[in-house]
C-alpha cells in the first residue's frame, strides 16, 4: 500500500497487476501435471446427468489449454477480459496499454484461440 502512487488509474488496476504477477510467479515455479492413470476410474461410470457435468468440465479444460498456449500478451487480455470481467479501459490501465490496442489484442487472441481449438 506505501508504494501505491496515483498515476490516474483505477487502485484497482494496480491491485490486478499485483495479483495477476503473483499468479504469474506461482504457476511458473509450479507446473505439474496429471496422468490419465491418476484419474478415478469410478468418474467414466457416472450416470448421464454427471457426463453432462464432465463434458463441461472437459471443455472448459480444454479452453485453459489452449489459453495457456497463447502468448502472454494475448492471455492477460482474455483473462482479464472474459474471467475477470474486466472493461476495456480497466484492462487497458492494468496492462498499461491504450484501449484501443487492447480490443485488438482481444480481437487476435480470439481470432487464435479458434484456430488452436479447431486442430485439437
Amino acid at each position: 500500500m506505501k508504494s501505491y502512487k496515483s498515476r490516474g488509474f483505477p487502485f484497482s488496476s494496480w491491485l490486478y497487476r499485483i495479483a495477476r504477477n503473483k499468479v504469474i510467479d506461482f504457476y511458473r515455479t509450479k507446473r505439474e501435471s496429471i496422468s490419465i492413470d491418476q484419474v478415478d476410474p469410478e468418474v467414466f461410470l457416472a450416470p448421464a446427468i454427471q457426463q453432462f457435468s464432465f463434458d463441461k468440465d472437459i471443455e472448459a479444460e480444454r479452453l485453459a489449454q489452449a489459453i495457456q498456449e497463447l502468448e502472454p500478451n494475448y492471455q492477460d487480455v482474455v483473462i482479464m477480459r472474459f474471467v475477470e470481467d474486466l472493461t476495456v479501459a480497466e484492462t487497458a490501465a492494468a496492462l498499461k496499454k491504450s484501449q484501443g490496442s487492447v480490443k485488438v489484442i482481444q480481437h487476435r487472441a480470439i481470432k487464435k484461440l479458434k484456430e488452436i481449438l479447431r486442430t485439437d
